[in-house]
């Protein structure tokens, strides 16, 4: 669902997340989407330290952000256009397997 909200407010969400990267700040809309999966996460994999989850949270929201601002050319390196809501559902659950089971 992040990723289909993402592309749906394209605009605000790319000033959300450029602003979040220029200028940090402990409650921003970035900090917010990490604090809302770090229970997700964690209820994921219970076998994780509390550290590990953060770690791989971390790494999720990034890799989601990333995907995101860089979507034309994330699509043409994994050869799969990422304006297609099936086609980001395919990547979401491959990137979450990774970091679920890594």
């Amino acid at each position: 669902m992040t990723l289909d909200y993402l592309f749906a407010h394209e605009s605000i969400a790319r000033i959300s997340i450029l602003t979040d990267m220029q200028e940090p700040k402990p409650e921003d809309n970035t900090h917010r989407t990490y604090r809302a999966y770090l229970p997700l996460v964690a209820a994921c994999r219970p076998d994780w330290d509390d550290k590990t989850v953060r770690k791989k949270t971390f790494l999720l929201v990034t890799i989601m952000q990333q995907t995101f601002l860089r979507h034309k050319i994330v699509s043409g390196v994994i050869d799969m256009d990422l304006t297609q809501k099936e086609n980001r559902k395919v990547l979401h659950t491959r990137i979450l397997h990774e970091i679920l089971e890594g």
